[in-house]
């Protein structure tokens, strides 16, 4: 593994085998071609957003730092959010991707109010060394434990 991703990803086996789940996932997409045809004008964007969600889940199983995890979050939430939206002439579909993005901006901000905490914490952004400190440390005696 590159030296800049060392605490980035993690290479163990757990998250191979979710990765890989989230790659399996993808492969059904090819069910999705008769809805594509059918309904939308843009196909190659849609598999295009499904792709780069994919992407976002399997990073997010391999994070192995609060920031990549949270990066990996929202890369896979933003095309979310653009999928739940496609189909702009569908009047429910506008209206659930606009929900969407309002609810994912409200649980995105709170969690990065609770990573900030952790962080302060434990003074720390790799999950290992989060883990064992929280752990070894007193702190679970600190009300910031509770919060975060």
């Amino acid at each position: 593994m590159a030296p800049c991703l060392a605490n980035r990803l993690s290479p163990s086996l757990c998250p191979r085998i979710q990765a890989d789940i989230s790659a399996g996932g993808d492969c059904h997409r090819n069910r999705l071609v008769d809805f594509a045809t059918k309904h939308m004008k843009h196909t190659g964007e849609f598999y295009s957003l499904i792709m780069l969600c994919t992407t976002g889940m399997m990073f997010l199983a391999s994070a192995g730092e609060l920031i990549s995890l949270y990066v990996a979050l929202e890369l896979s939430t933003i095309s979310l959010y653009i999928l739940a939206a496609f189909l702009k002439k569908d009047l429910k579909s506008t209206e659930a991707g606009l929900k969407y993005l309002i609810l994912g901006a409200a649980s995105s901000g709170i969690l990065l109010y609770g990573l900030s905490l952790l962080y302060g914490l434990t003074g720390s952004t790799v999950l290992d060394e989060i883990g064992y400190r929280l752990f070894l440390n007193e702190a679970p005696q600190s009300p910031l434990y509770l919060l975060s």
